[in-house]
């Protein structure tokens, strides 16, 4: 079998090139191969909850680990990573009209996609343009050190039994004959897909509709963030409180 490690660490370079793309792009095509690398390496959620419960010893234990991932995760990106992302962003902007005048030095040197970069950017707020690049670098740099620290991590499933060749070699559209073995198991996966597309709808729209509706920009949209993760922190703890108590 492949093994959870190697998953991990082609999710984390996959992300961080992504990343990286995006932070250097210039022209839409780019930031089209970006999304691409990104779809096609993102399991790093679904791997790491393999992981875990991998090294959770019962049901209670695996149940009791996977909120506690869940809350980590969720409270570091939207605690941290998103509220951080726009501090510096408006640490390191510069007022509109500064950027006004790089757009038109860029339009006499004849850049003209940079023009209209730069004129986008000084839009984006009416008083000053953040600097949308610099958090892409740091996310990038974290995908890094996060690669880092799936090489020394041990394998979770060393111990297992290797996976027939047929199955390890099976296409991912074949799996889905399994949901037409049971109506429970296509009620969920139809559920669960219209939890995740709703949750990827709104991660990308909110920002946008925040700033276009309200004018709102990175320190604004902050401590909304930081009130998102707090909720999405706690809910996952009080869920398995409430499974617990209703099932001693």
């Amino acid at each position: 079998a492949v093994g959870r490690r190697p998953l991990m660490a082609y999710a984390s370079a996959g992300l961080g090139l992504g990343f990286l793309l995006v932070a250097r792009s210039r022209a839409p095509s780019v930031l089209l191969l970006a999304g691409v690398i990104d779809g096609l390496s993102s399991c790093m959620g679904n791997i790491c909850q393999a992981y875990v419960a991998d090294l959770s010893s019962d049901d209670a234990s695996r149940a009791k680990n996977l909120a506690l991932l869940q809350g980590l995760s969720l409270t570091g990106a939207f605690l941290a990573g998103m509220p951080v992302s726009a501090i510096i962003s408006s640490a390191i902007a510069k007022p509109a009209k500064a950027i006004k005048a790089d757009a038109d030095a860029a339009r006499a040197a004849g850049s003209l996609a940079r023009a209209a970069e730069l004129e986008l950017a000084a839009r984006t707020h009416p008083s000053v343009a953040a600097s949308h690049r610099a958090p892409l670098y740091i996310a990038a740099a974290s995908q890094a050190l996060n690669l880092l620290a799936v090489l020394v991590v041990p394998e979770s499933r060393r111990r297992r039994a290797p996976v027939d060749r047929d199955t390890l070699l099976r296409p991912p559209w074949k799996a889905l004959r399994i949901l037409s073995d049971s109506a429970s198991l296509r009620r969920m996966g139809v559920a669960y897909l219209l939890i995740y597309v709703a949750n990827a709808i709104m991660n990308d729209v909110i920002t946008l509709l925040c700033g276009h509706r309200f004018g709102w920009g990175p320190s604004q949209l902050a401590p909304l963030l930081i009130a998102v993760g707090s909720i999405l922190a706690v809910v996952p703890q009080a869920r398995r409180d409430t499974h617990r108590d209703l099932h001693p």
